[in-house]
């Protein structure tokens, strides 16, 4: 006789692309093959078939709630109900208002042992956030990590106890790619102008800004780039406007969301993720994967992933010339930016694979399974 399925539930804020939402299909995926039967609830408004999608394809059922609903208490409500059908072993929450929601409610509704996932240091949370947070905090058994530099401000701010600490970094999937410079062509990118990119929302965590600055003070290669910033977010008309007071407009594409971002990555000669905080970042460990060379802000998870000199190069938060000196570098000095991708790429390969995530989380799940 086969043994019982084991069950895992998740909440996270939105079903809507980014970051976390690609680190959890890698997850969902990988544990449906090692036979654990997997409910998604995301619990604002949008519900990407790009995220729902490949969660489905993989088994998931998947819910969403909606910001008016929860708000109101009766997406709560549902959300319990949701929880207490799937009877999950483990129950985990990933992202901000999923940890202070997801946590009492997967309490309520008895489901087995409820995790938490930070996936970043939320300094952009309001004041009265952390007290939820450090209300909330005890419920759950354990919380992961995916940066270790994230740890010490969840621990001083949102009420994390030392034994609480996990660290599972994120998987990353991706491989060297070939040169294709198609997807630019599509965007209007003149086919002998160096190219910078960078993939995530248009929220001002990322600090695009600081890109338009750099891609203004540009000389050489750097002053002929363009700059691509794929991605949706509420700070795309200021952007476009303050590239236009630079005179960028012809030199700056913002396509929105990008469904094929390898196809994007194989044109880029470089690509840039200037943060102002940051977890671990899935869209420069993608870029990093397919051996670009990659300049990113001396912040949280970037750090654990970019050796500064050997597999990328790292530059201060908010120092505007000190990125664009290393954009200038990496695209004047194409043998530097041809050492820096080859390292980037082994180091994803060897150290970031989604294989190890999944069997870290697959054992944890598993420690805790029927110990609710």
């Amino acid at each position: 006789m086969s043994a019982p399925r084991l069950r895992a539930a998740y909440v996270l804020d939105s079903l809507g692309p980014g970051g976390t939402q690609r680190a959890l299909t890698h997850l969902v995926r990988g544990l449906a093959g090692r036979g654990w039967e997997q409910t998604v609830v995301g619990l604002g408004d949008e519900d990407s078939p790009l995220v729902r999608g490949p969660l489905e394809a993989a088994g998931a059922r998947v819910f969403t709630l909606g910001k008016g609903a929860v708000a109101r208490g009766a997406g709560l409500v549902r959300l319990v109900g949701l929880l207490r059908r799937a009877r999950p072993d483990v129950a985990l929450t990933l992202l901000p208002w999923a940890d202070v929601l997801g946590r009492p409610a997967a309490w309520l509704a008895g489901a087995g042992v409820v995790l938490s996932s930070v996936r970043a240091r939320n300094v952009d949370r309001p004041w009265w956030w952390f007290p939820l947070c450090r209300l909330t905090a005890p419920l759950a058994r354990r919380v992961v990590f995916n940066s270790r530099e994230v740890v010490p401000f969840a621990r001083a701010r949102e009420g994390v106890r030392p034994e609480q600490v996990v660290y599972i970094p994120n998987g990353c999937a991706g491989a060297p790619l070939p040169r294709d410079r198609s997807a630019l062509a599509a965007l209007g990118v003149p086919g002998d102008a160096p190219v910078v990119g960078s993939v995530g929302r248009l929220y001002a965590q990322k600090n695009h800004a600081a890109l338009l600055e750099a891609l203004a003070l540009g000389r050489g290669a750097l002053g002929r780039a363009h700059l691509v910033l794929a991605g949706a977010g509420p700070l795309r008309a200021e952007l476009e406007a303050r590239a236009a007071r630079l005179g960028l407009g012809e030199r700056v594409h913002l396509p929105g969301h990008v469904a094929d971002v390898p196809a994007l990555l194989a044109g880029l000669d470089a690509y840039a993720q200037p943060s102002a905080f940051e977890g671990m970042s899935n869209s420069l460990m993608e870029a990093m994967a397919a051996g670009l060379p990659v300049v990113a802000s001396a912040v949280d998870g970037n750090c654990e992933l970019v050796e500064h000199g050997a597999s990328g190069l790292l530059v201060p938060p908010g120092d505007i010339p000190a990125l664009a000196g290393a954009l200038e570098s990496v695209l004047e000095d194409r043998a530097l930016a041809a050492r820096l991708g080859c390292a980037a790429a082994r180091r994803m390969a060897g150290a970031f694979s989604i294989e190890a995530m999944v069997e870290a989380y697959d054992a944890l799940f598993r420690s805790f399974a029927g110990r609710g």
